[in-house]
């Protein structure tokens, strides 16, 4: 629990997150529920990704994910919501205005745009959330897949030598490179698993 604000480029990450003031222009990871008593404010940068509920006051120039219903009690200005739930903007004083508005379920809002003719664009009945992470997750997979092919050729050139002869720059950039193939073999194995949880939203679509 935060009892003040949380500031720009401020990054929080937890299972569920409660900020009883505002957020400004910070990141957020949440593995349950985010609530927020204030205002959303990103300028463009601020991401809050939670697996959970996500709800707040309002939202502006923020980009928000949410595993569950998504609510603001009053606006949404210039965002990118996106639910595997319901969108919810119904109360009274509930508007969306600019951005784009993507939920599994179904959105609800009392106003739609505005008089300037603000494009707002609003999407729903598919798994939006879900292909997104999909699609990350795989670039994340060829990124690691890519420096494991940089490094296979580094490993023959060196598999049969005496490491004993190498000078102390070699075997510390060999040391180097061992590591990192090391952690994106991990990172592999832990994405794996991770798109098998996800590879079904493709199958939704």
């Amino acid at each position: 629990v935060i009892r003040g604000r949380v500031l720009p480029g401020a990054r929080i990450n937890g299972r569920d997150v409660i900020v009883e003031g505002s957020v400004e222009s910070a990141c957020i990871r949440s593995y349950g529920d985010t609530l927020i008593q204030g205002v959303v404010s990103g300028r463009r940068e601020g991401l809050i990704h939670c697996d959970g509920r996500f709800q707040a006051r309002s939202a502006s120039d923020v980009t928000i994910l949410s595993g569950a219903d998504l609510t603001l009690r009053e606006t949404a200005m210039n965002c990118l919501l996106v639910s595997d739930g319901y969108i919810r903007l119904a109360g009274p004083r509930g508007q969306a205005v600019g951005g784009s508005l993507q939920a599994f379920l179904g959105v609800q809002v009392t106003c739609l745009g505005n008089d300037f003719g603000t494009l707002t664009q609003v999407q729903a009945g598919r798994r939006f959330l879900s292909s997104r992470i999909h699609k990350d997750l795989q670039s994340d997979v060829l990124k690691h897949q890519e420096v494991l092919e940089r490094v296979r050729p580094l490993k023959e050139k060196y598999k049969n030598a005496d490491l004993t002869t190498l000078s102390p720059d070699t075997q510390d950039r060999l040391m180097m490179v061992l590591t990192r193939e090391k952690e994106s073999q991990v990172a592999l194995d832990r994405l794996e698993v991770q798109l098998l949880r996800h590879g079904g939203s493709e199958a939704v679509e």
